[in-house]
């Protein structure tokens, strides 16, 4: 049998036709083998699933802790290079934070990426703490001489011992950026 009659063979019947000795050769697993796999895989991501649960979570406050870090630097340092005043709000209500500057006596979206709204997940709690009288909204200017609101912001994800603090003691220290723990210790000491 030539190699395309054999191919026509295949076709026609579903069978591979002219192998060697009769038999017919099975490429891959049988039915049976892929559910086993399957009850296998499920169990053990069943077994995993509330750890896993917990990383994502913690990763999604450590992200933003991050993320609000390094919106503060860039503020101030807009602020001091560019001589404009910059503000960082936080609208507690809403879950969201955006940063702003100061053109003509008002604040207006930087008009780039850094200048968007930002929202943070229903699994953060953000809370802040300063010796300034704020409400909701909450502002943190940072002026061209380099100085910034001082205060204490917390973000806390389900676990209530993790979390992330971002916390400046004076309007001229910058944002440090700890865990809780890690904050909690150089307050007792």
């Amino acid at each position: 049998m030539h190699s395309g009659d054999a191919w026509a063979c295949c076709l026609a019947t579903g069978r591979l036709c002219g192998s060697k000795h009769g038999k017919v050769r099975h490429n891959g697993f049988s039915f049976f083998e892929l559910i086993v796999v399957l009850v296998i895989l499920s169990t053990v991501l069943g077994m995993l699933a509330p750890n896993l649960r917990g990383f994502f979570f913690a990763h999604q406050t450590h992200e933003k802790a991050l993320h609000l870090m390094a919106l503060m630097r860039h503020a101030r340092s807009q602020a001091v290079t560019q001589g404009i005043t910059h503000r960082l709000t936080f609208n507690l209500a809403d879950r969201q934070y955006i940063l702003q500057q100061q053109v003509d006596g008002q604040y207006v979206s930087l008009g780039d990426s850094l200048g968007q709204t930002f929202t943070w997940p229903d699994t953060v709690e953000l809370t802040f703490e300063a010796d300034v009288e704020q409400n909701d909204p909450i502002y943190l200017i940072f002026k061209p001489q380099g100085t910034v609101t001082p205060g204490k912001i917390t973000l806390k994800g389900q676990d209530e011992d993790k979390g992330y603090v971002l916390r400046s003691l004076t309007s001229s220290e910058l944002y440090a950026l700890s865990s809780i723990q890690e904050d909690e210790k150089k307050n007792i000491d």
